[in-house]
């Protein structure tokens, strides 16, 4: 299947021309001619008019603006950039077939977040997130490059309710329980002392200084 790839990232272009033979890049100039699928790194500059005649498309980006900027306009799969090889050949195959636009969020380790349905894959198996869960999981996500404090996940996920910040602790625990491969060191709910909880996409080889506490 033919690719266009919209990137000025050598890291980025080398992991899709790793996916050959199954895809070929092809230059922007043939799309007229030629069925394709369009991968478009958010990270540089974008234009609207590139989403023009392609048989589906897929964003690559880092933070939160990236991922609205892709829903807003249709895409079929929001990648977290790096991922990993497994991750782009299921997002172009989704883009091939023209599968139906879900928000989805992956992960590096092949974990994915799905809000449209409230799901986790994490590489084994499907996991259904509770109403309480999926709305923390939004909280933090807005948030991603900052971290939310106990109190103001129960300030707006509780709302008023009967709660107490002992609540958001539990929650938080069997969060990490769906999303990570070792609950205790945690790679994507992240947290730390006197500052709250952190939605993140952790890089290959990253290095982080996190409580695997709750609190």
């Amino acid at each position: 299947m033919n690719l266009i790839l919209r990137t000025d990232d050598p890291a980025m272009r080398a992991a899709f021309f790793r996916l050959a033979p199954r895809w070929r890049l092809i230059d922007p100039e043939a799309s007229a001619r030629e069925s394709y699928v369009l991968a478009i790194d958010l990270r540089g500059p974008v234009d609207d008019a590139w989403l023009v005649g392609s048989r589906g498309w897929i964003a690559l980006g880092e933070t939160p603006r990236h991922f609205q900027w892709a829903s807003d306009r249709g895409a079929t799969l929001f990648l977290m950039w790096p991922c990993s090889a497994q991750q782009l050949e299921q997002a172009l195959h989704a883009a091939e077939t023209d599968a139906p636009t879900d928000a989805v969020i992956l992960w590096p380790d092949d974990i994915a977040w799905n809000r449209n349905t409230a799901t986790i894959h994490n590489g084994r198996s499907l996991i259904h997130l509770t109403p309480l869960e999926s709305e923390i999981m939004g909280v933090l996500w807005e948030r991603r490059l900052l971290y939310t404090s106990a109190a103001e996940i129960l300030q707006r996920v509780w709302r008023g309710s009967v709660a107490t910040e002992q609540s958001v602790y539990v929650y938080i625990r069997n969060l990490r329980r769906k999303l990570e491969s070792i609950p205790a060191r945690p790679r994507i709910l992240l947290s730390r002392y006197g500052m709250g909880y952190q939605l993140a996409a952790p890089r290959h080889g990253a290095h982080r200084e996190e409580l695997a506490d709750a609190r």
